[in-house]
């Protein structure tokens, strides 16, 4: 029988290797691409078929959105305190894993500093901007996307200002520092649609934009009343910015039209035919030549193709009434 003892002592070695593999899940298996949601970096998640020996820490995991490196050597060792082991893959000396995260919305930003500025200056015909890196935080793909106010600190004679934000609002994680400016803004009238050359502008057609005051030209148009009724000389993109020189009063009497010239004093009305000389709207002067004496005379626009002649001197008459 004493032959069999060193045949026991093999199986019973066999066996306990059998057991941890069955233990461990079988051979164990790199992921790719691994990426972990919580804090902690576990065997669960760099490899596949670590069966009981999954929630096992190996490290703490890196802040949302970032990555961290972990050395091979390292990794193999705490396998091997806890009965497992890994042949690695071919000369990769760090296994990387990046903590999966979750963008806070911009607009939560940028709300929480409007909210905290209107303590300082006044919102309504201010507007701000952040100078530098584009304001970014990632936290974890668990926690509430909100964000808090740490401080804030406002230099309103220079126009500039300083944030500490800080995310989640409930449970704070990240810290993230701004820089930004302030300035002051001017509401003024712009299109909502395309408008054509000589289309006059409706009521209906007007929109309005804010735009930062120190770039509103002197020629812009800021009164609505200034565009409203007016005729486009040019095609016209909406939401821009219109200048006094983009529009005029709209064409009643074209350049080479033919017009009725018109004196009137009391009762007496006088008209001639005429051509007009340049363009022009209700009320602008311009130059009519008389079809029948060939003078030309300065005349006013009252309407389409109408003028009205002040010297009757100028006038040859076509056709009277009284």
């Amino acid at each position: 029988m004493a032959f069999l003892r060193p045949l026991l002592a093999m199986l019973m070695l066999m066996a306990g290797l059998a057991a941890t593999t069955a233990l461990a899940g079988g051979d164990l298996r790199l992921r790719g691409a691994i990426s972990v949601e919580g804090s902690e970096i576990t065997l669960g998640d760099l490899f596949d078929n670590t069966g009981e020996k999954a929630a096992v820490p190996v490290a703490t995991a890196p802040e949302p959105g970032r990555n961290a490196y972990l050395r091979v050597n390292a990794v193999r060792r705490l396998l091997r305190r806890h009965g497992l082991t890994w042949q690695g893959v071919g000369a990769l000396s760090r296994i990387k894993v990046k903590r999966a995260s979750q963008t806070v919305p911009r607009d939560e930003i940028t709300d929480v500093i409007r909210v905290a500025l209107e303590e300082h200056v006044d919102m309504i015909d201010h507007e701000f901007d952040i100078v530098g890196q584009q304001p970014t935080l990632q936290i974890a793909v668990n926690a509430d996307p909100s964000v808090q106010l740490e401080n804030l600190s406002v230099d309103r004679v220079k126009g500039r200002f300083s944030v500490v934000l800080t995310a989640p609002a409930d449970d704070p994680t990240v810290r993230l520092a701004l820089r930004g400016r302030l300035y002051r803004v001017t509401e003024v009238p712009v299109l909502g649609r395309r408008v054509a050359a000589n289309d006059v502008i409706r009521e209906a057609d007007v929109d309005y934009v804010r735009l930062r005051t120190d770039r509103v030209g002197r020629n812009t148009i800021t009164d609505s009343g200034d565009l409203i009724g007016m005729s486009s000389r040019r095609s016209l993109a909406p939401g821009r910015a219109i200048r006094r020189g983009d529009v005029q009063i709209p064409v009643l009497v074209a350049k080479g039209s033919a017009v009725n010239m018109t004196y009137r004093q009391g009762n007496l009305t006088l008209n001639a035919a005429g051509r007009a000389m340049q363009s022009g709207g209700r009320d602008e002067q311009i130059t009519v030549v008389n079809l029948r004496s060939h003078q030309t005379v300065t005349a006013v626009v009252t309407g389409p193709g109408q003028v009205t002649v002040a010297a009757i001197k100028r006038l040859v008459l076509s056709r009277p009434t009284k």
